[in-house]
């Protein structure tokens, strides 16, 4: 992402990690760094992984006023993090789910 930053109005972060394990660090570098804000993303394949992690934004409710308030920082991140119990649940379902082509959602 780093050299193509311009290209990027914000910086996503992630619903996937636990107070232990957070990948989301390099991602908060960046937005710091350069400027940009972040928006919560929750990634959601079920529907338990929805509410971790979303954006607050600070417009009205169409696409176009929404899209200037990210551009020009009018937003937060609110999140919870996952536990350990979680992030293995949410592993456990992508390599069924994603490499292994079998959707048991649990």
């Amino acid at each position: 992402m780093e050299p193509h930053i311009d290209s990027f109005d914000a910086v996503e972060f992630s619903f996937f990690y636990s107070r232990l394990i957070n990948p989301n660090k390099k991602a908060v570098q960046a937005a710091g760094h350069h400027g940009k804000p972040l928006v919560g993303s929750s990634d959601c394949h079920n529907i338990w992984q929805v509410g971790y992690t979303y954006s607050v934004v600070e417009a009205e409710k169409t696409i176009p006023s929404i899209i200037a308030a990210v551009k020009e920082g009018r937003v937060e991140v609110a999140t919870t993090p996952l536990s350990m119990r979680a992030m293995f649940r949410v592993g456990v379902n992508w390599v069924l789910g994603d490499k292994l082509k079998v959707h048991l959602r649990i």
